[in-house]
């Protein structure tokens, strides 16, 4: 359409001439008010005579813009709000389709802007932008809390009718920016890019908080009459919003108000999550709501939540999610007193936050048999209100005066709510909280599971959260969490108990940084292991001890710091006094039992508690059995395996701590004699028999066993673990001299220290790698122990050559060679000239690589040296390839990969096929290339060796 048929009032596309007057569906066409890439808009008469405007698809936009159209109608449509422009109907003239729209007449944001400079008084453009913002924000609310994004949130996207009110139009969810579109031509969509998101701009995923940084562009623009940025291309907007930082409105003006410059300042953050997170925040900011001041240690006191950061960001980001439309279940799973209820609290304040609405059911409420689903009927019809179905409202009231309580009935109301819930969640997005939800039995899940997928076969995104205690988890209730029946299965967040780290930002947050906040932070831990709900009380309880007191300006504490790390700190005295009621009444058969299992921690097998108490079987069955009855103890069953736990580890903590030390010592023996006798030979136990032989005193047998599991978990490539059992045994050494004999000593110290040694190379602390390794040679060569010299010389040999200590390197490898050579034992000799073929390849000598292999190859040809003729292979191999002799060295590769796929040898095989891989390729045989294999934390941080390369192969000089 031409300007001088935009003037004349003559509408005129696609081969449509309209003139002034004439018909479109029952509408009277007037006159064209406004024109744009994609559609035309029109002012015209509805049959009451009220001015409407039609927005008209243009006919060179039917195939590509279509769709979006009506996806505009159909999100517009849902939202009903004094600062959105109202959508009544969708109507299609000759083929181009067209929506009816309320006419506003007035002007857009941008010539308000434009005008604010004729304004004489400061003050009154800070006012009206305030005011505007507001609008602005409470139409974005409402906007986002339907799950809908606008996308091209723009001044002239903001209509201002004759009394000054914004109309929020023309959403960008028909507008795809196209970040793949030439850089440096894309000037016709400047407007666009210029109040574009970074994360919009980049072409990654959006949700409302997108909506919130072009906001701030346009505060910006309001308060200085220019943008943040100003750039002449698509390239520039990219660089600037992604990585500039934009000047402060007051920069431009010191007399703009702070606050608005601060509001300003936020919102353009490029980071989503430092940004406001919603504009219900920015609101609450701009109406200056005071925050609540912090109540007393008293009833139902919380104190603030740390350790959860991790947590908090997956359900933040769930709940951000809805506005871009997609959903979700998410498992909040942990032990009694870990905090699942207060992180569900949180998914509620995030969701209140935005404006989603929140259901909240407890299994453990509500009429029986509905698990609490009967609330959610009244809910979910209550929001309804007028809409809601007949049936569902008679199911109701059957179900609650008794009438429609027998055989199916639970079903049929189930079927009365699905179609309410599909037309509730037509409204808008919705979450629903299940707290306990554990406690639901196989009917209630399945009635759970069958709401949910009737959402999600409608594809409305509804967020589901579960909180779910570990420890009662049922075979149903994990079926259900591992999503079987579901497209997608509920991501599961397992709630730990706090680290010191945690509870030290804890004590921070309350008492400030400080020698007093730390000596809490670390008895608080000593006492309740990180349990939450145990901290709370311990503080509730130090609170009533008056050890920790309310000042003028927050909590402090009135003990100084060496009682608060040597003072006694009871559990507290109510906690302790119903503890101690119920243990009371216990059976003496009982409390031995109670006591097993409070000094084990963890779930304990049957027939160890059996062998442990070493009572009659039938005995010990009925005591068990009594305390699960109780509600004591909970069992578990996995086929013929039958393990039993403590319910309430608070219960555990008081029984435990209340045990006489030779008693604790008692059964912390036994069940490391146990557990040595039966499972002495898996790697799995060996951890668990070194832990109680130490709690038993036992410093001697819990130095070789924590040793040894030290060593195991480092061949299954958990460095991290293995450091921790190493630095158990370590602290252990010492007394360990006394009660073992004295070879027995030396071999668990050259264990030790040759185990510590590789998890500092791996950890990448050479120095103290090197340290340990030549303590391990010393100790060998002075004990005259062969072994162990060729092990560390090799090792030794590897380090220094990382270290560019070539000619110590170099020795090393000689003499571990040498002394190998003259003990005559074969695994040793392949051992050096495989270190040997190492230094060799770092060199660049080849020759010396294959011959080095090749012997090494001779060397290891039975099955006892199989691991070692792997290294063998992979290094001849290589040095084959680099010479041009793929078949050869191909042929090698294949038989390592067999190798290290039957001993299990996860981390070599992967280098294997890699390798493998890349001959093959290289030979053109692509069909013949092994299938990838997924990395794990085993296929990392290991030795640059002949085969190890970055590149796969080592061969590429």
């Amino acid at each position: 359409m031409s300007d001088a048929e935009f003037e004349s009032n003559i509408l005129q596309m696609g081969g449509i001439t309209l003139h002034p007057g004439e018909r479109i569906g029952p509408y009277v066409y007037e006159r064209p008010v406004g024109k744009g890439g994609m559609a035309l808009v029109v002012l015209a008469r509805d049959p009451n005579d009220d001015p409407v405007a039609l927005k008209i698809l243009r006919g060179n936009r039917l195939k590509t813009g279509l769709q979006r159209f009506r996806r505009e109608f159909r999100a517009l449509s849902r939202v009903r709000h004094p600062n959105v422009i109202r959508v009544d109907a969708y109507g299609d003239l000759h083929g181009h389709p067209y929506i009816v729209m309320e006419y506003v007449e007035g002007t857009d944001l941008h010539q308000t802007i434009r005008n604010f400079r004729f304004l004489e008084d400061p003050n009154e453009r800070w006012r009206r932008s305030e005011e505007i913002l507001i609008e602005i924000c409470r139409a974005l609310s409402h906007v986002h809390q339907k799950g809908l994004v606008h996308r091209d949130l723009k001044p002239s996207n903001i209509l201002l009718d004759k009394a000054g009110h914004c109309k929020l139009t023309d959403f960008g969810i028909v507008k795809d920016l196209d970040p793949s579109a030439d850089a440096n031509v894309s000037g016709t969509l400047v407007g666009t890019w210029a109040y574009a998101s970074p994360e919009q701009i980049s072409g990654e995923p959006l949700d409302h908080r997108s909506d919130l940084y072009s906001l701030g562009i346009i505060l910006f623009a309001m308060l200085t009459g220019c943008r943040p940025f100003d750039e002449k291309d698509m390239k520039g907007y990219l660089e600037a919003h992604r990585n500039k930082k934009p000047p402060r409105p007051r920069q431009y003006d010191h007399r703009i108000p702070r606050s608005l410059d601060e509001i300003c300042q936020k919102l353009l953050e490029k980071d989503p999550k430092a940004r406001f997170q919603s504009a219900r925040e920015v609101l609450y900011r701009l109406e200056q709501t005071e925050a609540e001041a912090p109540s007393g240690l008293g009833e139902g006191w919380q104190p603030p939540l740390v350790g959860r950061g991790a947590e908090l960001e997956v359900l933040y980001d769930a709940v951000n999610h809805l506005t871009r439309g997609e959903g979700g279940l998410i498992a909040v799973e942990g032990r009694e007193g870990s905090g699942r209820t207060r992180l569900l609290n949180a998914v509620a304040d995030r969701a209140a936050n935005i404006g989603i609405p929140v259901h909240r059911l407890e299994a453990s409420t509500g009429a029986a048999g509905l698990f609490g689903l009967i609330d959610f009927c009244k809910s979910v019809a209550g929001e309804l209100g007028d809409r809601a179905p007949a049936p569902l409202l008679r199911a109701i009231d059957e179900w609650t005066t008794g009438a429609g309580r027998g055989g199916d009935a639970v079903y049929r109301l189930m079927d009365r709510l699905r179609p309410a819930v599909v037309q509730l969640v037509g409204d808008g997005p919705r979450i629903l909280l299940y707290d306990d939800f554990h406690l639901l039995p196989p009917r209630g899940l399945e009635l759970v599971k069958n709401l949910l997928q009737a959402t999600i076969d409608v594809g409305e995104p509804v967020l589901g959260v579960f909180g779910v205690r570990s420890e009662s988890v049922t075979a149903a209730t994990e079926t259900f969490l591992r999503g079987e029946g579901f497209v997608s299965p509920p991501v599961r967040l397992r709630l730990e108990d706090l680290s010191l780290a945690a509870l030290q930002r804890l004590t921070e947050k309350m008492l400030g940084a400080g020698p007093r906040s730390d000596a809490l932070a670390r008895r608080l831990h000593q006492e309740t292991q990180g349990n939450p709900l145990f901290i709370t009380q311990f503080l509730s309880a130090l609170h009533q001890q008056g050890m920790l007191v309310e000042g003028p300006i927050g909590l402090e504490l009135s003990a100084d710091t060496e009682e608060i790390l040597a003072g006694h700190l009871e559990i507290p005295a109510g906690v302790r006094q119903v503890i101690r009621g119920r243990l009371s009444r216990l059976e003496p058969g009982e409390r031995e039992a109670l006591e097993l299992l409070a000094v084990y921690g963890r779930s304990l097998d049957l027939d160890l508690s059996l062998e442990v108490l070493d009572r009659d079987e039938d005995e010990v069955l009925d005591a068990i059995d009594g305390l699960i009855t109780r509600g004591i103890v909970i069992e578990r069953r996995a086929g013929d395996i039958v393990q039993h736990d403590v319910a309430h580890r608070l219960m555990a903590d008081v029984v435990y701590r209340e045990l006489s030390p030779e008693r604790r010592s008692s059964l912390h023996r036994g069940l490391a004699e146990a557990l040595e006798r039966n499972f002495a030979t898996v790697p799995a136990a060996i951890e668990l028999v070194g832990d109680h032989y130490r709690l038993a005193g036992e410093s001697g047998k819990a130095f070789r066993y924590l040793t040894t599991a030290a060593r195991r978990m480092l061949a299954r490539s958990l460095p991290a673990e293995a450091w921790e059992l190493s630095t158990r045994a370590a602290s252990l050494e010492e007394l360990a001299r006394a009660n073992l004999p004295a070879e027995q000593a030396a071999e668990g110290r050259r264990e030790l220290l040759e185990v510590r040694g590789e998890i500092l190379y791996l950890r990448g602390e050479w120095a103290e790698a090197h340290r340990s390794w030549q303590a391990l040679l010393e100790h060998a060569v002075s004990a005259g122990y062969g072994a162990a010299e060729v092990r560390a010389r090799c090792r030794l040999a590897t380090l220094l050559r990382r270290m560019d200590r070539v000619e110590e390197a170099r020795e090393h490898s000689r003499l571990a060679l040498e002394r190998a050579r003259g003990m005559r034992d074969r695994s040793l000799i392949a051992q050096a000239l495989y270190t040997g073929a190492s230094l060799a390849w770092e060199d660049g000598d080849v020759a010396k690589v294959e011959q080095d292999a090749a012997e090494g190859l001779v060397l290891t040809s039975s099955e006892p040296l199989s691991r070692v003729r792997g290294d063998m292979l992979l290094a001849l191999a290589a040095a084959e390839a680099t010479q041009g002799r793929m078949a050869s060295a191909s042929k090698r590769m294949e038989e390592a990969v067999a190798l290290f796929e039957r001993l299990g040898e996860k981390a070599q095989l992967c280098i294997a096929l890699c390798n493998l891989s890349q001959m093959l390729t290289w030979q053109g045989r692509l069909s013949g290339s092994p299938r990838p294999r997924r990395r794990g934390p085993a296929d990392r941080d290991h030795d640059q060796l002949p085969g190890r390369s970055s590149d796969g192969l080592g061969c590429t000089r």
